[in-house]
């Protein structure tokens, strides 16, 4: 309250008051964000990094898999190439280079499409042998 210009003791007694609880408060929060400060800091310290370890393996997983399918359509490249070695001379184009050079070419586009499809199966058998260690 304000008597001529001046405040009442009540009114200074209530600014005083009022200004504690503020600063009580203040202080309060303050001490409450610090405790939130310190529960995040000790999560982000519980929380582990990605392990290199993880990215690494998956790397030389698929590196061996590319590897092992490489294999498998090498495999059923041969065996194509000599399932057409064993069919008899002779058919609409003549006998030549060129036609060998391109059925080659052809068995090994086979080859590598029926690789990426699943093949005989024996991408899978050698990566389950070859991942054991």
């Amino acid at each position: 309250m304000r008597i001529d210009g001046l405040m009442s003791l009540s009114g200074v007694y209530d600014n005083a008051k009022l200004g504690l609880d503020y600063q009580t408060g203040f202080q309060e929060a303050l001490q409450r964000a610090k405790e939130k400060q310190t529960e995040s800091s000790a999560e982000l310290k519980s929380v582990k990094p990605a392990e290199p370890a993880d990215a690494e393996k998956a790397k030389e997983e698929a590196t061996l898999r590319q590897a092992v399918q490489g294999f498998e359509a090498y495999f059923i490249h041969q065996l194509l190439k000599q399932a057409r070695a064993s069919l008899p001379e002779g058919g609409l184009v003549p006998q030549s280079n060129a036609k060998d050079i391109y059925e080659d070419m052809l068995d090994e586009a086979r080859a590598e499409q029926v690789t990426k499809v699943g093949g005989f199966g024996l991408t899978e058998a050698l990566m389950k042998q070859l991942s054991r260690k």
